[in-house]
């Protein structure tokens, strides 16, 4: 079994170590210590990755007995900060910070430009694109008597609509890095009743943290009772961990703390594992309306904004 051991050193900032049980067992008995040193089972870890112990703080303050661990757990893995939000090993959700403004944005067009993919598939399903397809094949096989020519118009209009859906996408991801997220600073922490919240894989050894996932909040145009959540976005790698969950309460708990009555976003009718989760945390569907792209872009690709809404 894999062990997350955490020790207090003096200066009151906890370190982390994973450690198998076997070899924290006998790091515990080489200190002298062997099973009268408290360990605190009762916080399980959000993770499948074991238990989270807590090893008396009295203890930790021997030398000989952080260099067991440090042997067994082979070396630091990170140290809890003051004021992160942590729930689960390795990761941190804490408020944004100047630094992190080119990761930020890489996530945020990573996360918006790879919904293109999605789009395509679900829109080339779609009755209408599916009776289009049927009629620019049979068009050209009319015309021609070539199945190879007609089968050639079929990929020509599929890859029409693939292109739709990335352009769709493309052009949002520019609006938007030409408005809030040029400026995050002067959007999300400038205002009052506003916030922008990352998390960050914590740094191990000297080398820097980095940052996986994104979220902000603020007062919704015209409506002071209202938070609005956006730019929520988590690194591909670091996804159906919880990561994304995390990241949507801390934006309730920040809107509960400011008096905020309701807490709305929108996102496309393409992002349905992003939707179930909203639904999960309490969200509600309230309207569903076309994108403002171009009229044939919208023909294509059948993409909608839904508003979702949580009463706080």
């Amino acid at each position: 079994m894999l062990l997350s051991a955490l020790g207090q050193s003096p200066n009151s900032v906890w370190r982390r170590y994973s450690v198998s049980e076997g070899a924290l067992e006998t790091a515990l008995i080489r200190s002298g210590s062997g099973p009268r040193v408290p360990l605190d089972r009762s916080h399980p870890s959000p993770t499948r990755q074991g238990e989270k112990l807590m090893l008396a703080s009295d203890r930790w303050q021997s030398p000989s007995f952080r260099d067991l661990v440090k042997m067994a757990a082979g070396g630091r893995v990170g140290e809890e900060r003051p004021g992160a939000d942590r729930r689960g090993p390795g990761l941190i959700v804490r408020p944004y910070r100047p630094g992190d403004f080119r990761r930020v944005r890489r996530i945020f067009v990573d996360g918006a430009t790879e919904l293109a993919t999605p789009a395509f598939k679900r829109s080339a399903r779609a009755p209408s694109n599916v009776r289009l397809l049927l009629a620019s094949g049979g068009t050209v096989y009319t015309v021609t008597a070539s199945l190879a020519w007609a089968g050639l118009a079929c990929l020509a209009f599929l890859a029409l609509v693939y292109l739709a859906g990335r352009e769709l996408y493309a052009g949002y991801v520019r609006e938007r890095l030409r408005t809030d997220m040029a400026d995050i600073e002067g959007h999300y922490l400038k205002p009052p009743g506003a916030g922008f919240w990352v998390a960050e894989v914590e740094a191990e050894e000297e080398e820097e943290g980095r940052v996986v996932g994104t979220v902000g909040a603020k007062m919704s145009p015209g409506d002071p009772s209202s938070c609005e959540l956006s730019r929520l976005s988590v690194d591909r790698r670091y996804r159906r961990h919880g990561l994304g969950a995390r990241l949507t309460r801390k934006v309730l708990e920040f809107a509960r703390a400011h008096g905020y009555r309701v807490c709305v976003l929108e996102t496309t009718d393409v992002q349905e594992p992003a939707i179930k989760l909203y639904q999960k945390l309490g969200f509600c569907v309230r309207s569903s309306r076309p994108g403002p792209a171009h009229p044939i872009l919208q023909l294509l690709t059948k993409v909608s904004f839904c508003k979702l809404e949580l009463s706080l």
